[in-house]
């Protein structure tokens, strides 16, 4: 789960490619300074509230790479303000009330999109998603996501991929055929050791989380399978301490998290 950032800004510099803001420190006149830093390349604003009028502001920073609008209720409106930003790579959205609205993206160069938290974001913004060429890093934990959305992205060049809770073996099968994926993280109890041998296709996987699922130690030795991995988490699953012992025996070059 991703954290908020201090609730102390950063002061400005002219020298900061980063800014980082809790919501309550941001002004219509704290905006309006940031026009004037070319170099600024990312802004961080966690927390509180921004009005449209605010949102628009922001839309006036065509210099940014990166924007994380997190733990705020911001909803499908941003969308025609974050259009502007023709240069933005990295968009994080946790935690807020988007949904649908990034097909208003499609001309930006969006390669990290994280939409962890919003409960709103479904099958539909994931198709939307799939329109996306560019798109490597991908975090849609705690949404509406299910089976149907993880084929909706097979295609797309993905290295980072989170889902749950929703989701279910039936993905395993999609999600077999994203062979550029380095980092997967699932959270979701209707993931059972049905989907490993799917997942066993991963391999180039360096890291793969399954943690919340409900595999069991007759999953141990497929896993156990997967050499390539350098860390795996089982931890809040049916895998016994037994089964931990053998996954660690079996996987030495992995670091195994219970």
């Amino acid at each position: 789960m991703l954290k908020p950032v201090s609730n102390v800004a950063v002061e400005s510099d002219s020298r900061m490619d980063t800014l980082e803001y809790a919501g309550s420190e941001i002004t219509d006149g704290k905006l309006h300074e940031l026009r004037g830093q070319p170099q600024l390349r990312t802004l961080v604003i966690w927390g509180g509230s921004l009005s449209q009028r605010q949102l628009g502001l922001i839309g006036e920073l065509p210099q940014l790479r990166g924007l994380v609008l997190g733990e705020m209720p911001v909803d499908d409106s941003v969308f025609a303000h974050l259009a502007r930003l023709t240069n933005l790579e990295y968009l994080n959205l946790a935690y807020t009330k988007v949904s649908r609205g990034f097909g208003m993206l499609r001309e930006l160069p969006l390669s990290d999109v994280r939409v962890e938290g919003c409960l709103k974001f479904d099958d539909d913004a994931m198709q939307d998603l799939a329109a996306f060429p560019a798109l490597r890093h991908l975090e849609a934990h705690i949404t509406s996501v299910s089976d149907k959305g993880v084929q909706a992205i097979a295609a797309l060049p993905l290295e980072v991929l989170w889902l749950g809770p929703k989701v279910t073996d039936a993905c395993a099968a999609s999600i077999a055929t994203m062979t550029t994926l380095r980092h997967l993280d699932i959270c979701a109890p209707g993931i059972t050791d049905a989907a490993l041998p799917e997942l066993t296709r991963l391999t180039n996987l360096q890291a793969l989380w399954l943690s919340g699922t409900c595999i069991s130690d007759a999953g141990v030795e497929t896993l156990g399978r997967m050499q390539w991995l350098r860390e795996l988490s089982v931890s809040y699953t049916g895998i016994s301490l037994e089964g931990r012992q053998r996954l660690a025996a079996a996987l030495p070059d992995c670091r195994v998290i219970a």
